[in-house]
């Protein structure tokens, strides 16, 4: 009978005793663990209500439990952000990072993102600085523009470029250009939060 398999389900203590989770628990939180137990406990109770009918198969699933429950506590600790092989063929790529960072700027990142930094200080005036003063001098020296700002996608840079410059004109746009930018956001919706008028002149 299915309540008779119920009741021969391990007991959270009993799992919790097991040598391999012991090893766990020896690193990793013991709220992580617990959870991933009780998913795949939930997990075995669905079969044993669609499909394992006598123990020798509920003996079977509860030995695979613990394996199953190392996996995926390791698989929840994982980075989610993880290095792969671009084979795509395009150098600068969007959804694989952009364009690779060398060693030396790596290595100041570390350097700074480890201590405490004058992000927002003036080191000369001792006084409250203005984190976009450390890359705008350097824009405008290689764009020869009189001022800049760094913001952090297409889709800002087009909405503040257009909000400054075309507020309530006409902004001729070709169709092929009418493309996402920016996450999920599309030009024509971004010229719209601009106050601009699209003017679509085809290919």
């Amino acid at each position: 009978m299915k309540v008779n398999l119920y009741s021969k389900l391990p007991k959270m203590d009993e799992i919790l005793e097991n040598e391999k989770i012991e090893d766990l628990l020896s690193s990793i939180s013991r709220e992580l663990i617990v959870e991933t137990i009780r998913e795949e406990l939930d997990e075995i109770r669905k079969k044993i209500n669609n499909e394992i009918s006598d123990e020798e198969s509920l003996k079977i699933e509860t030995e695979k439990l613990i394996e199953n429950v190392v996996f995926l506590v390791n698989e929840k600790q994982r980075n989610n952000l993880r290095k792969v092989i671009n084979a795509t063929g395009v150098v600068v790529h969007t959804n694989l990072g952009r364009s690779l960072l060398s060693e030396k700027s790596i290595e100041h990142i570390n350097e700074v993102s480890t201590n405490y930094s004058n992000l927002e200080f003036d080191l000369e005036t001792n006084g409250r600085g203005i984190r976009y003063d450390h890359v705008e001098e350097i824009i405008k020296r290689i764009t020869g523009a009189e001022a800049a700002l760094v913001v952090n996608n297409n889709a800002a840079a087009v909405i503040i470029t257009l909000k400054a410059m075309c507020e309530g004109k006409e902004v001729i746009t070709s169709r092929g250009e009418l493309v996402e930018i920016g996450g999920s956001f599309r030009i024509p919706e971004v010229m719209e939060q601009s106050g601009v008028k699209l003017v679509d002149i085809g290919a």
